[in-house]
């Protein structure tokens, strides 16, 4: 009997002592592992908060610049009325509407205009001086000529947002130093409206939140989220404004719940030796393990599904932003077309912004794309057909277009050669507004690209890239042709004449 005894007690005891050890190393393991973790965590939200900042920043400063923009015009024709800063403004507005409340015009302390007029109604008429809380800010921006910020708080349109305001100066060319303060552009934003864009990147375990240091009026000097976000890991980072600082905080918590703490883990340990004994204790331990392995993978999981979303939206609104810049030239190009009397600079106008709108209807496809690629069978019908209809009505398109994919790159090449292959037959195929047929077709033959363009107007000069290789349009299409990596020719087959490209699909 006391041998048994003895035969029993000792594997108890080995079991014991070799559970104590593996539990006490794997607590200590799994204290390393934790401190990891935090590691990675910190550093991705290090590159999180710099990312949001950037968004922040990039969409304040483009609606910062279109006030810039009209105090530029106005300072120009500073007797203008409610019909033409209406007119100037609602391209500016198309622009970066997004976020805009609206577009104010304060002459010298009066809100004088609003576009749009709609919505806006309380404002007009207001004397800014009256708003005894701005009083500070205003008379240091007047007394300096320098542009000020007013908010976050409750706007007289009844929603949270902020005012930048643009020093307006009527230039004195014999004194400079009179230079006499005409008044204010002004930027209105409704805060909910533009953190829409920054909302993308919350999850149920990413937090933001936005501190105005001296303006704000909200609870805990907070106006986009709340304070619950100091309980969590978070970082900060400041955003430098005019007459204003804000702090930026996002925080992470960890969905991952915690099965075990450190005491019933160890409870654990000491049940199961003293039933199995050394066997109980090395596959405790091996299951242990296991556990902190899935758990660390599934928060690297997490991790990454949360970056690979965050990159698809950079990507996404760069290429929106691009887009955008698109329109801004294009739309600044048509006010100088329409105050321009020579043809030839009127000419030169609109041929850019024939290039601009390839260019544009490229990425606005892009946008609308999951694969970032471009489907060839609706871009190339738009190109085109927006083309004629705005040069030349009259002439008719044949199009036969495969269901071809081309990535950006190339997408943007094709359209520049197919652009300037349309406008050289409008100005020399189809002279005085003749009529005609334009045959564009694409397709792939044995792995390439090939794409046909012909016209049956009054035909290509002979040897046209030798005779006219200096002219811009043919420059252009051998130039992107190259880019392509492809191989142009000239075609000419009974009354038709044009060009035939062959490329490699990528």
């Amino acid at each position: 009997m006391p041998k048994f005894k003895n035969k029993l007690f000792l594997p108890l005891i080995v079991g014991l002592l070799a559970t104590l050890f593996v539990g006490s190393s794997s607590l200590f393991y799994h204290e390393l592992r934790q401190e990891h973790d935090e590691y990675v965590i910190n550093e991705e939200l290090e590159n999180r908060v710099q990312s949001i900042k950037s968004i922040i920043e990039e969409s304040l400063s483009d609606k910062f610049y279109l006030s810039k923009v009209i105090a530029s015009y106005v300072g120009i024709h500073p007797n203008i009325n409610q019909e033409s800063f209406t007119e100037f403004t609602k391209e500016i507005y198309k622009i970066s509407k997004k976020g805009l409340l609206s577009i104010q015009l304060v002459k010298d302390s009066i809100i004088l205009y609003n576009y749009p007029e709609a919505g806006n109604e309380a404002t007009v008429g207001v004397n800014v001086n009256t708003l005894l809380k701005d009083r500070s800010i205003i008379d240091y921006s007047r007394k300096n000529k320098t542009p000020l910020i007013i908010g976050p708080r409750i706007l007289l349109q009844g929603k949270m947002g902020l005012v930048y305001r643009y020093p307006i100066v009527i230039t004195n060319e014999s004194d400079t130093t009179k230079n006499k303060l005409w008044g204010y552009s002004a930027i209105v934003v409704d805060l909910k409206d533009l953190f829409k864009e920054v909302n993308k990147f919350e999850s149920e375990n990413i937090h933001i939140g936005l501190i105005s240091v001296n303006q704000s009026l909200s609870k805990n000097g907070y106006f986009y989220g709340d304070s619950s976000i100091l309980n969590l890991n978070y970082k900060e980072v400041p955003i430098e404004l005019p007459n204003d600082s804000w702090k930026l905080q996002v925080g992470i918590e960890d969905s991952t719940p915690l099965l075990f703490n450190e005491e019933s883990l160890l409870i654990f340990f000491l049940l199961f030796s003293l039933l199995i004994g050394l066997l109980a204790a090395l596959l405790t331990s091996s299951i242990f393990k296991t556990y902190q392995s899935n758990q660390a993978l599934n928060r690297r999981n997490q991790l990454i599904r949360t970056q690979l979303n965050e990159k698809s939206a950079i990507i996404l609104e760069i290429h929106h932003r691009i887009k955008n810049h698109f329109q801004m030239i294009s739309s600044l190009n048509r006010i100088i077309y329409q105050n321009v009397e020579n043809p030839e600079v009127k000419k030169a106008i609109s041929d850019i912004n024939n290039r601009i709108g390839t260019l544009a209807t490229a990425y606005d496809q892009l946008n609308e794309s999951n694969s970032f690629q471009s489907e060839m069978n609706v871009y190339i019908p738009t190109l085109a057909e927006n083309l004629i209809s705005s040069v030349a009505g009259d002439i008719k398109l044949d199009l036969t277009i495969e269901d071809i994919n081309l990535n950006i790159k190339q997408t943007v090449s094709l359209g520049v050669i197919i652009n300037e292959m349309i406008i050289n037959s409008i100005k020399h195929g189809f002279p005085d507004q003749q009529t005609g047929t334009i045959k564009i077709s694409l397709q792939i033959i044995n792995h390439d690209v090939v794409l046909k363009y012909m016209e049956d107007g009054t035909g290509l000069p002979l040897n046209i890239f030798a005779t006219y290789g200096e002219s811009t349009g043919i420059l252009l299409i051998q130039t992107f042709s190259e880019q392509l990596s492809g191989k142009i020719e000239q075609m000419n087959h009974l009354e038709w004449s044009g060009y035939q490209l062959s490329f490699p699909l990528a």
